[in-house]
């Protein structure tokens, strides 16, 4: 791989990896923002069973996204090592709202 290109690698794993700590640490924030809303305005069980509903699909959104960041993250550059590191507390939540996003499934789609 040419110097160049190496540099594009770099410069493309840079561009993931802050697309991937704005849609992963942005989750939590988020969906505590929308279910403070919707208890506010609509405070019913309709409006909290279409929340979770939305936020269940947005919750799979951000880990689909995730993953295909890390895929494409994976196929930048032929050396790994000349390439920056993982962003370790992104790593960790992307693990977190994946548990809860498990455990909801298992439990029948609470949040």
């Amino acid at each position: 791989m040419t110097r160049t290109a190496q540099l594009d690698a770099h410069y493309a794993v840079v561009q993931l990896d802050s697309l991937r700590r704005n849609v992963v640490m942005s989750f939590q924030l988020t969906a505590d923002l929308l279910i403070a809303e919707v208890e506010e305005r609509a405070p019913g069980d309709a409006g909290r069973r279409r929340l979770r509903a939305l936020l269940t699909r947005y919750r799979a959104a951000v880990l689909e996204l995730d993953d295909v960041l890390v895929a494409l993250r994976g196929q930048c550059g032929t050396d790994p090592d000349d390439l920056p590191d993982d962003d370790d507390d992104v790593k960790v939540e992307a693990a977190r709202i994946r548990a809860a996003h498990d455990k909801a499934e298992r439990e029948g789609g609470a949040l």
